[in-house]
């Protein structure tokens, strides 16, 4: 009974020495000695049979002393039977010294079934009854700072490389520099002999419009569109109110357009000649906000007197220039 559990142990060791042999390994960089700041390519080469998985290096959790720019994606190749996984690591350091990275263990297992997969948790959440570990070799080398050569002397400035003369370019750049310029000067006398065949024009004087005369010629237009007659009482009633506030605005200076009712009425108070109409323009402006903003819909006798209000506002406030005083307005 000895002898039987005796051979069925050495069939075991020899089966798991086997099954070990085949997996292979190893870590290395592309070089020993870096400077500051140089990317280091480090890789992982694992070589297992094709009925292996292996569990995929979880390298950045290893690793402190230098920093992990890039992680390349794992590079698969077949040949014999056998898969070679690389798996390429950029890596940095910005101060010199001589920098080890400690093996890493590698976990695999033979596959129980032709689809199987690779456990997606990490290497040390494994047991070691259904894995098995390779550890890759430490790989050692060098970053140092930028060799001076304190030995040598210091040298001159190298002059200037001076590039040889093309004429072809010169004549080039002459003949377009003369085609500017001819062009130039042709469109000049253009312009200039184009002016004097011009008769000259005579700058007629614009004639300048008192505000009551427009403001009058533009309740005249109004009044003949028949808009509230129409039904279009709120626009009959807008376009009234904007001919008197810009009326006010060229007749007084103010910007009454911009200002609200009691706005207005407060402006007129301010003014000694404005008494004559102040109560006709209170109640010609209240009226229209009444119709604008609290849809109030007027009888066809208010529409009426609402133009009656405007021409009495404009004629109660008539004015014209007087010469003597700088284009002032008097009223008439």
């Amino acid at each position: 009974m000895v002898k039987i559990l005796r051979v069925i142990f050495c069939i075991f060791i020899f089966s798991f020495n086997s099954f070990a042999q085949q997996v292979n390994a190893r870590a290395y960089t592309d070089t020993t000695d870096y400077l500051i700041g140089d990317r280091i390519s480090y890789k992982v080469e694992i070589t297992f049979p094709e009925n292996y998985i292996i569990v995929p290096p979880n390298f950045l959790d290893s690793i402190s002393n230098v920093d992990v720019w890039e992680v390349k994606p794992p590079v698969k190749s077949s040949s014999g039977g056998m898969i070679i996984s690389v798996y390429e690591y950029i890596l940095s350091r910005f101060d010199s010294s001589d920098v080890i990275i400690p093996g890493y263990p590698i976990r695999y297992k033979k596959k129980e079934l032709p689809d199987e997969q690779a456990a997606p948790l990490p290497a040390e959440f494994l047991t070691d009854s259904i894995y098995q570990t390779k550890v890759t070799n430490s790989v050692k080398f060098t970053v140092h700072t930028l060799r001076l050569l304190k030995q040598e002397d210091i040298k001159d400035i190298k002059e200037p490389i001076l590039i040889p003369l093309d004429w072809w370019i010169v004549i080039l750049f002459i003949l377009l520099v003369f085609g500017i310029l001819t062009l130039a000067g042709q469109i000049f006398i253009y312009y200039k002999y184009k002016k004097k065949r011009e008769p000259s024009q005579e700058i007629i004087p614009k004639v300048q419009v008192l505000p009551h005369i427009k403001a009058l010629k533009d309740l005249r237009a109004l009044e003949e569109k028949h808009l509230w007659q129409d039904g279009e009482v709120k626009q009959y009633h807008s376009r009234i109110t904007e001919i008197i506030r810009r009326y006010f605005e060229e007749r007084y200076r103010m910007p009454a357009l911009e200002l609200s009712t009691s706005e207005v009425l407060n402006n007129l108070k301010q003014r000694s000649d404005t008494e004559v109409i102040r109560n006709v323009t209170s109640n010609f402006l209240n009226n229209a906000d009444l119709v604008k903003f609290a849809k109030f819909n007027p009888m066809p006798s208010v529409n009426e007197e609402m133009m009656t209000q405007a021409k009495e506002i404009v004629k109660q406030t008539e004015f014209v220039p007087v010469e003597d005083r700088g284009g002032e307005y008097e009223n008439v």
